[in-house]
């Protein structure tokens, strides 16, 4: 088994060297670094065709789900006076796209609902290599109906599932991070120019 990330001398990419006191998001973020960190390690020590540590794995997942969720908590907190507020100025912004939506409401369903574990996939190309990825859940019109409240709209699903179903999930949580490190940092000047949102 491979070893687990250093987190006590943890390398961040996605957040400040020195985070900033006027949005403790940053903090969460920063959590959630080290929660894709702890799913990829769970996922290169579970071989597709033998996972013997799924169940660490699922947890793995679950816990970064969550943690995606309480940054977009931690930043209604910090510079919305209303979760309408935040979900409206989430809905102007390009990197709120389909995939934190979607994150967003697998996070739904493992809070409310029920899990949705990761997907092994293992695909044999003629005359090339066998790629084994593992993937989130597809999700259809049904799904969506068992949720209050849902990020991820049906005219999206197409969208998702076809996402989910080309990437691995350390390309997409990767690419997750990115996404809310450009929110938080243009949610930073919410508090500075009043004009730019809602501020708390």
């Amino acid at each position: 088994m491979l070893p687990l990330p250093d987190y006590e001398h943890f390398q961040y990419h996605f957040s400040p060297p020195q985070l900033p006191d006027e949005l403790a998001a940053w903090a969460k973020l920063r959590e959630c670094e080290r929660r894709f960190a702890t799913y990829t390690w769970a996922e290169s020590n579970n071989d597709i065709s033998n996972p013997q540590y799924r169940v660490l794995l699922n947890d793995a997942l679950s816990g970064f789900l969550m943690t995606i969720e309480a940054v977009f908590q931690f930043l209604k907190y910090d510079s919305f006076s209303k979760t309408k507020d935040m979900e409206k100025w989430l809905a102007e912004q390009p990197e709120y796209d389909v995939l934190l939506r979607g994150l967003r409401t697998l996070r739904h369903f493992e809070a409310h609902v029920e899990s949705k574990s990761a997907a092994g996939h293992i695909t044999v190309v003629m005359g090339g290599p066998t790629i084994r990825r593992w993937s989130l859940q597809a999700l259809d019109p049904k799904d969506l109906k068992r949720l209050r409240y849902t990020p991820l709209t049906v005219d999206l699903l197409p969208e998702w599932n076809h996402l989910v179903g080309q990437q691995r999930n350390v390309v997409l949580f990767k690419q997750a991070l990115e996404k809310l490190e450009v929110l938080l940092n243009r949610a930073k000047d919410l508090k500075r120019d009043p004009g730019l949102g809602t501020p708390a």
